[in-house]
């Protein structure tokens, strides 16, 4: 488990382009690989909310108050009754919007803090 930890920060730390959900293989049947999507946003929501528990709606932007309501849906989502090309795709789609959602929350919200100058002590100016 650390080892994939380690990956998935990894992911995040790069450009973005390295970051992989884990989820399971194209050889797989299109409905588990719906449900494990739904899994893997289910389980980004939980650890968003544990990591940001001091965090209110008020205080994040609309675009990550959207991407997580697009988490959300889609983290109860239904699988699909069919499995062919256009299913296909839109499971493409969706799965890429989840990847470049957490992308931006993680941007938006972690990189911006370590991009913030420390504070200044608040120490009253010397007079001479």
């Amino acid at each position: 488990l650390l080892s994939l930890r380690d990956q998935l920060h990894e992911g995040f730390q790069g450009t973005g382009l390295e970051l992989a959900l884990l989820l399971p293989g194209d050889e797989e049947e299109l409905g588990l690989r719906v449900a494990a999507v739904a899994q893997w946003c289910e389980g980004f929501l939980v650890g968003f909310g544990t990591g940001s528990a001091n965090t209110h709606d008020k205080d994040l932007s609309p675009g990550i108050q959207e991407a997580l309501s697009d988490l959300a849906a889609i983290s109860q989502v239904a699988t699909p009754e069919n499995d062919g090309d256009e299913e296909e795709d839109m499971f493409e789609q969706v799965a890429e919007h989840c990847r470049m959602a957490a992308l931006m929350i993680y941007t938006e919200l972690v990189m911006r803090h370590q991009g913030k100058p420390a504070p200044s002590p608040q120490t009253p100016p010397t007079r001479h």
